[in-house]
């Protein structure tokens, strides 16, 4: 093989701790009916039994591997990759995933044309065991195209497979590489975004390849989602200035795009569920008790401490536990615990961050991007009631990203049973803890609690904005499977004035800022009518659950509604 060989390529196969999924991904290169290759698999200083799977094929000449001695990050492993590789094109498999066994085969007869720099296609997403679920992502339009000049046309980067979907003509590849290193996760995007400077992108009507969804990997998990807001404009900032390093004037304006623009008006509906709490206990505080488990930086806890409630934070983040003792320094009646908080008391238990998102720590290492940060003690809050003396609890708050049934079940139910629980759920964090939706839910109905199910839309990328769907009352089925968010739980029977009305103040000036856009011509387009409908269908179920005469804030709401759509819509 030669580097001038248009026809050959090198496959660069980046893993870190995929040891599970490793042989299949290596298997599919092998497999490929396309002979003239090379394999080089990168591991970035795995610490799963990946050694071992890699010596497995220790005989096949085809497979180069190039072993860090350090974990350097996604970006690292593709520079070493580049480095070794000998092919005039050049393709990409993250270890999760997999090819069909025609895919480089197709790819080379792309590469005929001689202006193409990039060849890409989308993915069938399979789960852990390689089972298809039916999707494909990224959804993107077949055909040869200009992908500059749709930069400057649709301001914005989104037009791009992920790193599985992806192969290069290695001359273009030369002018970016080595990419930035501090690319640690999501390198494909450092990759991707500059090659349209220098040739077209063809887009191969079939998907050739499998992206594994699981626990680890939730980049990619929703179609519903209308743009990436922070990660999305992060992505065009780089585009900028790699085409103004390449002597491109011209800019991408993404706050002037169609995705950006579509999320901004999704995110007026989003609910805040603890505000809602807060509203439905009313204006009184003084004596009240709250236990914020999982405060982060206090968002939650702030009404509460305002409403002169006790607040006990527990925070095992070293980093934002450092804004709750700032917090706590106005306000007497909060109590920071640096512990985190399950079913046992243990010492040294493995603590995971993320620089992804300062919201994601946990004691389970579920996204990719985690690592250990620390080992922290653990309590149960049975411990916690007995060391603080407490009578009693109004409120309890689980977040902590995927332990929370944990949390649940080492609380003292039998007393100081809390007036309302809210605890999060996403399948796709705790199915690695054992646990779903429907346990968390029926945990606390064997308590004795009426639920609320607040779902949201799956998220897209962590530390952006999230959009909210609907109420529900239990038992319910969740309206995409890989939603999220928050259970309310309430102990006694539900006072459904107050709760309405404590929805309805946090919703109301959201859709009153939306009616008057819309009467103002400025945003109608085909996503709203989904959005309202969505809200119609929360207020419907309002009005069929309450028994008490319709109160003004609901009128209200209710004709705002039908002005949006411009006709009766809610009754």
């Amino acid at each position: 093989m030669t580097e001038t060989d248009s026809s050959a390529i090198s496959v660069i196969l980046t893993n870190y701790n995929y040891g599970r999924f490793l042989a299949e991904a290596i298997e599919s290169v092998l497999k490929q009916t396309h002979a003239a290759l090379e394999l080089i698999v990168v591991d970035d200083c795995s610490t799963d039994n990946s050694r071992e799977v890699l010596a497995a094929f220790g005989n096949d000449k085809r497979v180069k591997t190039v072993l860090h001695d350090v974990n350097k990050g996604q970006a690292a492993a593709f520079n070493s990759g580049f480095s070794v590789a000998r092919g005039g094109i050049i393709a990409f498999l993250d270890s999760d995933d997999f090819w069909e066994e025609n895919k480089l085969e197709e790819v080379t007869r792309a590469f005929d044309r001689e202006d193409v720099v990039l060849v890409q296609h989308d993915l069938k997403t399979v789960d852990e065991a390689s089972v298809p679920t039916g999707s494909v992502i990224p959804g993107l339009t077949p055909g040869v195209r200009d992908i500059l000049q749709a930069y400057f046309e649709e301001n914005h980067t989104g037009f791009f497979s992920a790193a599985s979907g992806l192969a290069c003509r290695r001359e273009a590849l030369e002018k970016i590489l080595p990419l930035d290193e501090t690319w640690r996760i999501c390198a494909d995007v450092a990759l991707s975004r500059p090659l349209p400077l220098f040739g077209k992108v063809c887009t191969l009507p079939e998907p050739l390849g499998f992206y594994r969804v699981h626990g680890a990997n939730s980049w990619m998990r929703s179609e519903e989602q209308s743009g990436f807001l922070q990660n999305a404009e992060r992505h065009c900032e780089y585009a900028n200035r790699c085409m103004e390093r390449f002597g491109e004037d011209r800019r991408i304006e993404f706050r002037k795009s169609e995705p950006y623009l579509t999320r901004q008006r999704h995110m007026q509906f989003n609910l805040r569920e603890s505000s809602v709490v807060r509203e439905y206990f009313g204006s009184g505080g003084m004596g009240a008790v709250m236990i914020d488990v999982g405060a982060h930086r206090g968002g939650t806890a702030l009404p509460f401490l305002r409403g002169l409630w006790r607040v006990f934070a527990f925070e095992p983040d070293a980093t934002n536990r450092e804004t709750l003792q700032k917090l706590a320094g106005k306000y007497e009646n909060l109590h920071v615990d640096a512990r985190a908080v399950s079913d046992s008391a243990q010492q040294d238990v493995p603590f995971y961050t993320s620089e992804v998102s300062s919201g994601i720590g946990s004691l389970l290492p579920f996204h990719e991007s985690h690592s250990q940060a620390a080992l922290v003690t653990t309590t149960t809050l049975r411990d916690v009631i007995a060391e603080q003396k407490l009578q009693k609890v109004d409120f309890l708050k689980v977040d902590t990203e995927g332990h929370d049934l944990a949390v649940l079940q080492g609380y003292p139910w039998s007393q100081a049973k809390p007036a309302v629980v809210m605890c999060e759920f996403e399948d796709s964090k705790t199915s690695a803890a054992g646990y779903g939706f429907h346990d968390l839910c029926r945990f606390l109905v064997d308590q004795g609690y009426e639920l609320l199910v607040s779902e949201w839309y799956p998220i897209l990328a962590y530390e952006s904005q999230h959009s909210w769907r609907r109420l529900s009352t239990y038992p319910c089925e969740l309206e995409d499977a890989e939603g999220w968010g928050n259970i309310l739980a309430f102990r006694d029977p539900i006072n459904w004035p107050r709760l309405t009305n404590a929805v309805i103040k946090h919703l109301g000036p959201r859709l009153g800022a939306m009616d008057r856009r819309v009467r103002n011509r400025e945003t109608e387009n085909k996503h709203q009518e989904t959005i309202i409908a969505s809200l119609q269908e929360d207020v419907a179920w309002m009005q069929g659950t309450v028994s008490w005469k319709v109160t003004y804030p609901l009128r209200r709401l209710t004709a705002a509604l039908r002005r949006l759509m411009g006709r009766e819509a809610v009754r």
